[in-house]
């Protein structure tokens, strides 16, 4: 029963102290934080902020518009299509970040399988055939 009792005292006096260590590491991580920020001003930040919003959103309707494309690809052609959304998603990851790589095959995944207005599909592959990310000529 003794046994017991230490070993209990001894786990928790380990929480306690690794409660404690995190404690002060989220004190000064939230410190350093705000010393990080002070050195930006609220200008820059919201300049940069809104930046990332408006890149953010171009990805996301790119993916949309890539997975709108899918429906409106033959299926004999889908697969050069996936070929060429898959060397968009490394380009973007490579460039912007795998969090922005990961939102536009989100929604790349997503607009293939959304219900789409195929009247739309002359102006969209159009468009993406214009685009910078996928390679001219490859979207029939």
């Amino acid at each position: 029963m003794k046994r017991i009792n230490i070993f209990v005292c001894a786990f928790a006096l380990a929480i306690f102290a690794i409660a404690s260590v995190t404690s002060v590491a989220q004190t000064v991580n939230s410190k350093t934080e705000k010393r990080i920020l002070n050195l930006a001003s609220p200008q820059e930040s919201a300049a940069q902020t809104d930046d990332d919003d408006k890149l953010d959103e171009s990805v996301n309707k790119f993916g949309t518009a890539v997975g709108s494309a899918y429906q409106c690809t033959a299926e004999a052609d889908r697969d050069k299509l996936v070929g060429e959304a898959r060397q968009a998603y490394t380009r973007i990851g490579q460039l912007f970040g795998t969090d922005r790589a990961f939102y536009f095959a989100v929604h790349f995944g997503n607009a293939a399988q959304a219900p789409f207005d195929k009247a739309k599909c002359p102006e969209l592959l159009k468009k993406l055939r214009e685009s910078v990310l996928m390679r001219r000529g490859a979207v029939k």
